[in-house]
């Protein structure tokens, strides 16, 4: 496969679980039954593969959607062809299977190393902010941490790409209080907010055209991946129980006050130590 010489962006997309849909079958090693639940696209991947699309439309070149999953993940993959993607990756093993995110980050860094064997060095890889069956929110960052690239968190939108600067790439990234503007070399991750991106309609001409779709198995061999911390059995994070939540907000819970209770619990916060003494 020859190096492709124009702009190039990785997006890394996820199958979840549809946690929405009730009950969550868990398996007695605190894994996910994913057979007893309806797969979808993993909302927060959907803002990040927009946000690859977007910058498709400015600057030419190609994209390469990367899913890790079980076989069935293909679908993720052509739902991005569908979209305007270029060609399609699927990391697939056994071996990989109940991996925390330092095995999933890992091996998705491998096997981005491996797309750039084949088409040349990625521009900017594309992470959602989390995957709804985990909501841990690391993979994009561990992700840029194995490759020792900058990765610039709840970007809201790329500003521009200016490749004439030292620091090409412009980005509005989401921070307490507002937005910052910042600017990063390249290459780069990018974690998309999901504030911006809407995925866009598909192309009726890649519906009508569903054999244009191409995509590529991957293995961990294939990706000198065979490292002692991938599987649910060599994964340094143990999952010790896991319970289903008992409403749409999960277990969190709001406690109105009314305005006599409040030096009581400002009395109590007090004596746990939580304010601290003007110097």
């Amino acid at each position: 496969m020859p190096f492709f010489r124009g702009f190039k962006q990785v997006v890394l997309v996820k199958q979840v679980p549809d946690l929405t849909a009730g009950h969550v079958p868990i398996k007695p090693d605190g894994t996910i039954d994913r057979s007893k639940v309806r797969p979808m696209f993993n909302p927060s991947d959907l803002s990040a593969l927009e946000a690859a699309l977007d910058l498709k439309d400015r600057m030419g070149g190609m994209i390469f959607p990367l899913s890790m999953g079980p076989p069935d993940a293909e679908q993720v993959l052509r739902d991005c062809y569908l979209a305007g993607t270029d060609y399609h990756y699927l990391l697939t093993d056994r071996r990989l299977g109940g991996s925390d995110t330092l095995g999933t980050s890992y091996a998705l860094a491998q096997a981005v190393r491996y797309i750039e064997s084949q088409w040349g060095p990625v521009d900017v890889v594309h992470s959602g902010i989390k995957a709804l069956d985990g909501e841990t929110g690391q993979v994009g960052p561990q992700v840029a941490r194995w490759l020792s690239r900058p990765c610039l968190p709840y970007v809201e939108e790329v500003l521009d790409i200016d490749l004439t600067k030292e620091k090409p790439l412009h980005a509005a990234l989401i921070i307490t209080g507002g937005t910052a503007r910042v600017r990063s070399p390249l290459p780069c991750v990018v974690v998309d907010a999901p504030t911006k991106y809407s995925l866009r309609t598909p192309y009726a001409s890649r519906l009508l055209n569903a054999g244009g779709f191409k995509m590529e198995m991957l293995n961990i061999d294939q990706i000198d991946c065979v490292v002692p911390f991938i599987g649910v059995d060599l994964s340094p994070t143990k999952v010790w129980k896991s319970e289903p939540q008992t409403s749409a907000e999960g277990f969190r819970q709001t406690r109105v006050l009314t305005p006599d209770q409040i030096p009581q619990l400002v009395d109590k916060w007090g004596k746990m130590g939580l304010f601290k003494q003007e110097a």
